[in-house]
């Protein structure tokens, strides 16, 4: 395994983001836990599905603490994990340390996702698992993903949707509530609060921002939406917030939310043949 930073000057709202993501990178598997295990079956299942059509190297950019890093590794993949904060990845070579992963199973990457280090049409897959809303801009970054991407290759993308007054709402909600519950919330080894995940730096984005983007390039994509109940990571026990969260989905009959999950990948325009 090795480790590369590629980080030049930044600006200072980038700046802004590497500190933040730095300082939680300690806390952040544990506070993310409940709330990522809905999810994980989804994601897992779209990995598996990218093994299953040949993948062989996929790029986890944004990888935070690695997530998608080793549901990747297990499905047999190779990797490589980007992200722009240096103690994001030190987490994930941690762990790859602590799970006696051979070396050459991860690469890691500290870069930013707006300027990807890579080749064109490098990889098999990429993944990108809460990182859109982060970013100045969503075309930049897709047009970095799309430029490493081989012909054959599929993105996979889950982030918030924040579209529409609705969903706005629930963000708002989100922000509120960690600020009311701030001082109920014993603070971790480190003395870094728990509930302090939410970034300075967030824009509100929709799926449509993405899918707009994707129907401009031609590409082919699915896409599954989630209703996710913040509070309910917090109050309520697993065997409890999972069926409360599942009973609201099924109830959902817009088929949208404020999480979704896009799978994409380029059409392909059959050659025609000479006469």
């Amino acid at each position: 395994m090795m480790m590369r930073t590629m980080i030049s000057e930044h600006s200072e709202w980038k700046q802004n983001e590497i500190r933040h993501h730095d300082l939680i990178a300690g806390i952040y598997d544990q506070a993310t836990l409940r709330a990522y295990s809905f999810f994980r079956h989804i994601i897992e299942k779209r990995i598996e599905e990218l093994r299953n059509r040949g993948a062989k190297l996929i790029l986890d950019c944004g990888c935070g603490t690695g997530k998608a890093t080793f549901l990747s590794v297990r499905k047999g993949l190779k990797i490589i994990s980007l992200d722009i904060s240096l103690e994001m990845v030190k987490r994930v070579r941690e762990k790859q340390r602590l799970l006696g992963l051979r070396a050459e199973k991860i690469f890691l990457v500290v870069a930013d996702a707006e300027k990807l280090p890579f080749k064109t049409r490098v990889f098999d897959g990429i993944i990108s698992i809460d990182i859109f809303h982060h970013l100045p801009s969503i075309n930049k970054a897709l047009e970095e993903q799309i430029y490493a991407l081989n012909k054959e290759g599929s993105l996979l993308i889950g982030d918030l949707n924040n579209a529409g007054p609705f969903f706005r709402g629930i963000k708002k909600l989100k922000h509120k509530f960690s600020k009311i519950t701030k001082p109920i919330f014993r603070k971790n080894n480190e003395d870094i609060p728990s509930y302090n995940l939410l970034s300075p730096n967030e824009y509100d984005i929709s799926s449509k921002d993405i899918l707009n983007r994707f129907d401009m390039l031609n590409m082919a994509y699915s896409i599954n939406y989630f209703l996710h109940i913040y509070f309910l990571d917090r109050f309520f026990p697993n065997r409890l917030a999972y069926p409360i969260l599942r009973f609201f989905n099924r109830l959902n009959f817009t088929k949208k939310g404020n999480v979704f999950i896009i799978q994409a990948r380029q059409q392909i325009t059959p050659q025609m043949g000479t006469q």
